[in-house]
């Protein structure tokens, strides 16, 4: 009997990676960044972040191309460091994908606002967005797997409109170069480099599915691809946008802005239709998934069994509402800046330990992991360490604060076991 075929190439692994890089972040970045980097210097920032991304993503895409099991850093980190290692592993990469959500949450309810208005504030918005994507996320899993397919290609193409309407105009002459105004704020590069990670997270998932592939080969193809594509990408929207659009860093929705002077009316109601297209695809698709990665610790070695409980429709509910609590924490609490850094710190961390445990296991030898992989461990660690410079001191704590809680809850679990 011939083994079952398996469903996944490098196509549908390099648009997975798109697919979860290309969300929310892309529609609000460009003001954060103009915020702190002003002019065609902030699409450099873009490019950097990806060249210090890079040895990040070699590392993911070595370690997802040795181990044909699903699971990724979890995985990597449970071989090379043990199950606790690897708990804080799984701990880190819900807490990134509860920020990420959070941030989701708030970048749409400020289109929505901006949209909509009618007296509703954006923190209500974005409380009313958490409710009913959670209560869609509880009758089951159909429509948010529906809404993430059909977003995969919906969302790009608005912003392909918006990249050739802005090319054509350019070539033509009929849009002048938006005057700006003289910068009244302070250049920070480093906290624009943290506000970018945010938008170009998600090459990481690809190796995620690595023992779903037919073959081991395209993973890192696919996870390096997904990177560098959406890289250059962004850099090009940056430049649209602070080419026609004055006063860029005040901006709400950036993209849209530019679609009015590059395309009219019709142009900016395209790409706003688009910008709530993807931010409702990927807002269900991270409420789908941010609660499994709670419920992925709902082992004997971990939380318990409890928070894994799936219903009759496949949903963990007790990890879903757990989730929505923590997100709806951070959306009153935090701004749209404050939960990009927060999300960038939470998968800088992740991606920290990932890369140790390439070196852990490059030295060992295991899953024919070789000695000379080992060396992208330090220009991963150093790019690492270059984009996390511009956190600032409450997000850290805030961070170790969440990663702390992971620790007591399981301590506390086993200590009433062991009662």
């Amino acid at each position: 009997m011939q083994p079952e075929k398996k469903p996944l190439g490098f196509f549908a692994l390099l648009t997975l990676g798109i697919n979860a890089t290309i969300g929310v972040g892309i529609f609000f970045a460009p003001t954060a960044v103009a915020a702190t980097t002003p002019g065609y210097t902030g699409s450099l920032v873009y490019l950097f972040t990806g060249l210090a991304m890079l040895p990040v993503a070699f590392v993911y895409g070595h370690l997802g191309g040795r181990f044909s099991e699903d699971g990724g850093p979890y995985v990597w980190a449970r071989l090379a460091f043990g199950p606790a290692v690897a708990f804080f592993i799984g701990w880190l990469t819900y807490a990134s994908a509860l920020f990420s959500a959070a941030t989701v949450a708030t970048g749409l309810s400020q289109h929505l606002t901006s949209a909509f208005g009618g007296g509703i504030g954006p923190r209500t918005w974005a409380v009313i967005c958490v409710l009913l994507l959670s209560l869609a996320t509880a009758s089951g899993l159909h429509l948010s797997a529906l809404a993430w397919s059909t977003v995969t290609v919906l969302k790009l193409v608005p912003l392909i409109a918006l990249t050739l309407l802005a090319i054509v105009a350019t070539l033509a002459g009929s849009v002048p170069v938006a005057a700006r105004a003289a910068d009244s704020h302070t250049l920070d590069v480093g906290r624009a480099l943290l506000i970018v990670v945010f938008a170009l997270q998600g090459f990481e998932v690809v190796p995620v599915l690595a023992g779903s592939t037919h073959t081991q080969r395209v993973v890192p193809w696919a996870t390096i691809g997904s990177l560098v594509m959406c890289t250059l990408f962004y850099a090009v929207l940056h430049g649209i946008c602070v080419r026609a659009v004055p006063a860029l860093a005040t901006q709400k929705t950036p993209l849209v802005a530019a679609a009015q002077v590059y395309g009219g009316e019709l142009g900016a109601r395209f790409v706003s239709l688009g910008q709530i297209i993807s931010a409702v695809g990927i807002a269900f698709g991270q409420y789908a998934i941010t609660p499994r990665y709670l419920a992925a610790l709902g082992r004997d070695d971990g939380l318990g069994r409890w928070v894994g409980e799936e219903d009759l429709r496949r949903v963990p509910q007790r990890a879903l509402w757990i989730t929505t609590a923590g997100v709806l924490v951070f959306v009153l609490r935090e701004e749209l800046s404050g939960l990009f850094a927060l999300s960038s710190i939470a998968v800088l961390a992740q991606y920290a330990v990932a890369t140790l445990a390439l070196a852990v296991l490059a030295y060992r030898g295991h899953h024919g992991v070789t000695r000379k992989q080992m060396g992208w461990a330090l220009p991963a660690l150093i790019g690492i360490a270059l984009v996390a410079r511009g956190a600032e001191a409450k997000e850290l704590l805030t961070t170790a604060a969440v990663t702390a809680l992971g620790a007591v809850l399981m301590f506390a679990r086993r200590a009433r076991e062991r009662g």
